[in-house]
């Protein structure tokens, strides 16, 4: 082989080497399979863990308390963090997927009950503050005013 040759084709190699490992985009789906399906379900539909196509988010619904949530698990409950495992690309490529799963599910958030009953008590049930991300505290100030604040410390 001629060396003008030799060099070209051993240059294509190394930028198609490099742009393969530079641009590579991880695989919502087999990342979901293989760190988190174990528990919320091939379908995502929960499991030993939670649903995650149910449109109920208890520990923040936004994609920034997702990540965290991911990232620092919740070891009580029996989740592991992944920070040390999953990089943020592949975290998101998860999300993106779980994204797309959800929608394809049809999932509308549940409606809120008018009256609910107990054993002891019959309770009438009233939204008075909706948009919010985590509510955290509540207080009331009279009997028509209450001050809610959320997680992140907005009023």
């Amino acid at each position: 082989m001629k060396p003008i040759v030799t060099k070209t084709v051993f240059s294509i190699a190394v930028i198609s080497f490099f742009s393969f490992c530079t641009f590579a985009q991880p695989n919502g789906a087999e990342l979901y399979e293989q760190y988190c399906s174990t528990c919320h379900g091939v379908d995502l539909k929960g499991g030993n863990g939670t649903s995650l196509v149910d449109g109920i988010w208890r520990f923040g619904a936004t994609d920034s308390y997702k990540i965290k949530n991911i990232k620092k698990g919740f070891p009580q409950l029996g989740m592991p963090p992944y920070e040390s495992i999953l990089s943020d690309e592949d975290i998101s490529a998860i999300l993106a997927y779980m994204g797309d799963v959800e929608k394809g599910t049809g999932t509308v958030k549940s409606v809120v009950v008018k009256e609910n009953e107990t054993l002891d008590y019959k309770l009438n049930i009233e939204v008075f503050a909706e948009g919010l991300e985590v509510p955290w505290a509540i207080d009331f100030l009279n009997t028509d005013t209450a001050l809610i604040t959320e997680r992140p410390g907005r009023l």
